[in-house]
């Protein structure tokens, strides 16, 4: 920074300026931003920390009365503790007990019948006590309890345990009817391990009465618990894309149970019985019946693989898995394509396209689908997250310590925003390559030189992502707006139909959605000097080669021909993805 004009010509009347201004910061700066002031007096309501109550008072029903427990306050000339009982409201307390400074508990045995009990506690010092106006009267049920243990209202056996709660009980009469008209008095006890629920499944009910040391009876008090030993599954269905299964198809399934209620859920298994992906739970629609499924996102290939349906009741029983009476398989990873000629380019669109000439290629394997944010978060999980760009531009979260996760419902959309160096790293990190440019072509076009990878038709909404097609995604994600891998495979998704538009070799994505990476140095007249088997492109270049279009291209740009290249290789795109390929299964 430098001054000009009038400014330099009174540097010392400058200097006195800024010599007062930081004085005056240095003598005022306390006065502009006071510290919060220090609450050191826990019994202050204004205290942040304690709220006024610092005992943190507790309370637990045994058999001879209420045990409280608080947390000591050591503080300036305290004296104690002073407790108070309330046996109507929690408003009008009585003085029951003054306790020493070294008190934390108190038996409270001088109890009444009463059904609800409520406690304070305040500090004693020299002059009076601490307010009791912040302090919440501890509410506490004294009245006999009995209950059934379960974690839920359902038992599935016969023999459960009881916790009783009773203060200055004797006796107890426990019975499964409400007459009493089985069991006997026995001596109180504040559990039973061992109590048998009678007949069959249903509403089960244990009743107690409790005899008091005075000889005074309390009235009979239940507790209820459902006894459901059975359930099972009566039918199983799902719902399945002709076979072989692929990114962004779906597996539907319904079921229908015994029991009304209950937890169900799909396991989807390898011929082998691995688990190929976490359970599917299905919603809960009608009682007994059950549907959902879930969207193939990330995966490998399989075949033979099993769907089983499941199903759990609340109150435990688990039936036997129902096993779907068809396998599938899942082709989720790379294609084969086979050696032999094919024609690239074409005459009379754009120079870079021309000449058409017949090139050779060896067999080579081509992902079948782009490269999805689920594997792109494997990789920067894998030691790699110095290529990672970050949130929005990249679908994928950082979970810290090294782990990344791409972001639910969006896993299997093509990673975007990697630089061409960082997309070949990739594909190394995988066991891969980038594609060559005729490797590419190929896989788009296949031997009858067609200009799009569906056939020679222009293309239509259903058939690919480009600018303004009307897919669902462009409102989910106007700002890049991609569809996931594989989308267009003749699905249905919020009233949106596609046709299954696959390469000639089943390759998805071939056109539209993103632009794609390949391993050529981009040279307008190469196709005239290109070597006709196996060719790798010119030895140096400027910029890479991209192929295939994107959503934001016009149709022109979607035929499997066209030859594009960014403006700058250091520059992220958010519309630019790539694929792998392989010169070796």
């Amino acid at each position: 920074m430098h001054f000009t004009g009038d400014c330099v010509k009174y540097p010392i009347l400058l200097t006195l300026i800024f010599i007062f201004i930081g004085l005056f910061g240095l003598l005022s700066g306390c006065d502009v931003t006071p510290e919060d002031p220090e609450y050191s007096n826990p019994f202050d309501p204004m205290n942040p920390i304690t709220g006024g109550d610092p005992f943190h008072l507790e309370a637990t029903v045994t058999e001879l009365g209420v045990q409280l427990q608080w947390q000591q306050v050591p503080f300036g000339e305290l004296q104690g503790y002073r407790l108070y009982r309330g046996l109507t409201d929690s408003v009008n307390l009585t003085f029951i007990a003054d306790l020493g400074v070294n008190s934390s508990e108190y038996l409270d045995l001088d109890l009444q019948r009463s059904s609800v009990v409520w406690y304070r506690i305040t500090a004693r010092f020299p002059g009076g006590e601490s307010s009791s106006q912040p302090l919440q009267a501890l509410r506490v049920y004294t009245a006999p309890i009995v209950l059934i243990e379960s974690d839920s209202m359902y038992v599935n056996h016969e023999t459960v345990s009881l916790n009783i709660q009773a203060i200055r009980a004797r006796w107890m009469w426990l019975s499964n009817n409400s007459d009493f008209s089985d069991g006997e008095w026995q001596p109180f006890a504040s559990t039973v391990s061992s109590w048998e629920l009678p007949g069959s499944d249903g509403i089960k009910s244990v009743f107690l009465k409790i005899s008091y040391d005075d000889s005074t009876l309390s009235p009979p008090i239940f507790d209820n618990i459902i006894l459901d030993r059975e359930a099972s599954i009566l039918w199983f269905d799902v719902d399945l894309p002709e076979s072989p299964l692929g990114l962004s198809d779906s597996i539907g399934a319904t079921m229908a149970t015994s029991d009304t209620n209950g937890i169900a859920w799909l396991n989807i298994r390898s011929n082998e019985g691995t688990p190929l992906y976490p359970p599917v739970f299905l919603n809960r629609t009608a009682q007994g019946r059950f549907s959902g499924g879930m969207e193939i996102r990330w995966g490998e290939d399989a075949t033979g693989v099993q769907i089983e349906g499941h199903f759990r009741d609340f109150a435990g029983n688990l039936p036997e898995p129902e096993m779907y009476n068809e396998s599938f398989d899942l082709a989720l990873e790379m294609v084969e394509i086979p050696a032999g000629p094919f024609t690239m380019g074409i005459e009379g669109f754009n120079p870079e396209e021309s000449p058409e000439h017949e090139i050779y290629l060896d067999t080579y394997w081509i992902d079948r689908y782009l490269v999805t944010n689920y594997q792109y978060a494997q990789f920067l999980s894998d030691g790699n997250s110095q290529y990672y760009c970050g949130l929005p531009f990249q679908l994928i979260e950082d979970l810290g310590s090294g782990q990344f996760r791409a972001l639910p419902g969006v896993e299997h959309l093509p990673v975007v925003m990697v630089l061409w160096d960082e997309a070949q790293i990739y594909a190394a990190w995988a066991g891969k390559r980038l594609p060559t440019e005729a490797e590419w072509e190929k896989t788009a076009r296949g031997t009858d030189a067609r200009v799009y990878p569906w056939g020679n038709l222009y293309p239509e909404q259903s058939q690919a992502n480009y600018w303004y097609s009307g897919d669902p995604w462009e409102q989910l994600l106007p700002n890049n707006p991609d569809t996931p891998c594989g989308f267009y495979n003749g699905r249905t998704y919020q009233g949106f139909h596609t046709i299954d538009t696959p390469g000639p070799y089943g390759n998805y994505d071939m056109a539209g959605n993103v632009w794609e990476w390949v391993s050529d140095w981009f040279d307008p007249n190469y196709y005239s000097v290109s070597s006709y088997q196996n060719p790798q492109g010119p030895e140096s270049g400027d910029v890479k080669v991209t192929r295939g279009g994107d959503c934001f291209s016009e149709r022109y740009f979607l035929r499997s021909h066209v030859r594009f290249y960014p403006a700058n290789m250091q520059n992220r795109n958010a519309n630019v993805g790539f694929r792998c390929a392989s010169s070796y299964p």
